[in-house]
This record gives structure tokens, C-alpha cells and sequence, in this order.
């Protein structure tokens, strides 16, 4: 590619967002929430949900996700409400309670 003048800057979430298998999401979706992408993790997850994927599968992960999201944000708005700040990630979908509920058992946490 470069000999031909061009620059390829190679972006491997979009990548993954757009050409990955469901397995490759759930995968990648992980090891984001353990870098603490969280960005990147929860749009695979929602992306996951958005293709029917077996929500039992995830719901773990979910959990741990929304934990790691109230942490953040406790620490980031230690005097707002959870419940209006989950709704950001939510956007009320009932398929995300897992993600809720490990939102507010972060937030709430010390």
C-alpha cells in the first residue's frame, strides 16, 4: 500500500465491528472490558445483542461490564443518581438488566 503513496492506518475495532463473527465479538468485546476500553466493549456487546446473540452467554460479562461503567462514573459524578446516568448505556433496553445491575452494585460500591 505504501508504494503506492497511500497510508493505511489499520483500526482494528472497526474491523471487528464490521466483519467479525459473533464468536470474534463476544472474544474482542472481553478483552476490551479488560483493558478498560469500556467504550469499545459495551458497543460490541450491544452490537452482539443487536444480532440475537444468546444473551446467556454474555450475561456475566454484561455484569462485570456495568460494574467497571459505575466505578468509573462514581468516580467521575460522585453526586448524581445511578439510575440516570445508566441510562446513557442503556437506552432502556430490557436485553441489558445484567449490565444495570452491575452499573448499580459499582456505583454503590466503595
Amino acid at each position: 500500500i505504501n508504494s503506492f503513496g497511500l497510508d493505511h492506518d489499520p483500526d482494528l475495532f472497526a474491523f471487528i465491528k464490521n466483519k467479525g463473527s459473533n464468536g470474534m465479538l463476544n472474544y474482542a468485546a472481553s478483552r476490551y472490558r479488560e483493558q478498560n476500553e469500556l467504550d469499545h466493549s459495551l458497543t460490541l456487546y450491544k452490537l452482539l445483542i443487536d444480532r440475537n446473540y444468546d444473551i446467556s452467554l454474555i450475561d456475566g460479562s454484561l455484569y462485570k461490564l456495568g460494574f467497571q461503567l459505575g466505578q468509573t462514573d462514581k468516580k467521575l459524578n460522585p453526586g448524581s443518581k445511578w439510575r440516570e446516568l445508566v441510562k446513557v448505556y442503556t437506552n432502556d433496553n430490557k436485553k441489558l438488566k445484567r449490565l444495570r445491575k452491575g452499573y448499580k452494585k459499582g456505583f454503590k460500591s466503595k
